[in-house]
């Protein structure tokens, strides 16, 4: 069975490396197959890590974001002729049995909403006049994102206030 073409082969190629070492002797041997469950510990244990890391980040993010958005100063002062109107109109005598115990009038509550209703409408005037300069400012950046957040949230509100006085 000795090929001429094997022994050609078997003197050209006879188990030396280029490197020197000789294949013959020093055989490779696999150790024992390692149990399923510790290939899978590394990625598992790298993944854990990894979720946990980003939702605490997360989670600190937004509320460190939302603690900066209630720092901020509203865009208007207080709402007095509001305040003035929903003190009337949750006014309640404190004694039935007094003589100046009476209701409230429909007229003083007509007229404290139509003057609510006054100073709302003023304050969307100067929201909408501020709208188109504020935003040629934003985007030359002249004036910073906490300044819009302000202006957006005075918005809402007034989009809310609006819609209590139509309820009204």
């Amino acid at each position: 069975m000795d090929d001429p073409l094997n022994a050609t082969f078997n003197s050209t190629f006879n188990g030396t490396f280029p490197n020197g070492t000789n294949s013959t002797s020093e055989p490779f041997t696999a150790g024992p197959p390692k149990p399923f469950w510790t290939n899978l510990l590394l990625p598992t244990l790298y993944l854990t890590i990894l979720l946990t890391t980003l939702i605490s980040f997360s989670r600190t993010y937004r509320s460190r974001q939302l603690q900066r958005a209630a720092r901020l100063a509203p865009w208007f002062p207080s709402h007095t002729s509001r305040d003035i109107y929903l003190t009337l109109l949750h006014l309640e005598p404190s004694d039935a049995k007094s003589e100046k115990s009476t209701k409230v009038p429909e007229s003083v509550l007509k007229a404290a909403l139509l003057k609510r209703a006054l100073e709302d409408i003023q304050r969307i005037v100067a929201l909408r006049q501020a709208k188109g300069p504020l935003q040629a400012l934003l985007q030359r950046g002249s004036v910073g994102e906490e300044l819009w957040v302000r202006f957006q949230r005075a918005e809402g509100e007034m989009e809310e206030e609006v819609k209590e006085v139509v309820e009204e």
